[in-house]
């Protein structure tokens, strides 16, 4: 994500370069928990035992920054926060997840955030501003949310599942694997949907999915 602005000349813009790395044991993580703004999010599975995580790139702001990692009662923390303006940024993070059944998936951003492999998590929290929000995880229950960007789900249910997906501006693609019902609520205002579920043996889904203007399909 690139935010620009016009500073006066009593303010200074600092550059901050990352390549920060950290490893722990993968069965003292339960949840983990990202709040990173002006940063892609990129998370993997993992045929390790240990979670890795690692950011790198730099950003350009006029004030300060607190970047914070750690391990608290089995959740595992990534913190970014500024309290300036940000001039530019092209911040990276990327997290590798031994396989398991997590209990809570969060993100929170301000860019692209994409669940690119298999994660199985309990809960599924994704939110971004200016970005796109991709996921192929597992999950029983997923709340995904962009104000600008597109959203693709690509999911193959283990249990009943529930979806909410949101954005005002993107389209929404939703593709069920290993679902026999769904009960699906779509809504845009100036934008097409469309449902084409494949009846197969599995479980039940409960999607709901609203665009102020792109695109919804379902199926």
């Amino acid at each position: 994500m690139n935010t620009m602005r016009n500073f006066s000349e009593n303010e200074e813009v600092k550059k901050k370069g990352f390549n920060e790395q950290r490893v722990y044991e993968g069965g003292k993580v339960d949840n983990i928990v990202i709040n990173l703004p002006y940063s892609k999010v990129n998370v993997h599975q993992s045929f390790s035992s240990k979670t890795k995580i690692k950011l790198v790139g730099g950003i350009s702001l006029s004030g300060e920054i607190n970047f914070r990692i750690y391990l608290k009662d089995r959740t595992l923390l990534v913190l970014l926060h500024t309290d300036g303006e940000v001039v530019s940024s092209n911040l990276r993070l990327q997290i590798f997840l031994p396989i398991k059944n997590y209990k809570l998936l969060s993100i929170l951003g301000t860019s692209n955030i994409c669940i690119e492999d298999k994660v199985f998590t309990k809960m599924l929290r994704v939110k971004t501003e200016d970005g796109k929000v991709e996921t192929n995880a597992v999950f029983e229950k997923a709340t995904l949310k962009s104000v600008s960007g597109d959203i693709d789900v690509s999911t193959t249910a283990e249990s009943d599942i529930e979806v909410n997906a949101s954005t005002t501006s993107g389209n929404i693609s939703i593709k069920l694997n290993n679902v026999r019902e769904a009960n699906i609520n779509k809504h845009t205002i100036s934008g097409f949907t469309k449902s084409v579920l494949r009846k197969t043996r599995g479980y039940t889904a409960l999607i709901e999915a609203s665009s102020t203007s792109g695109n919804i399909f379902v199926g």
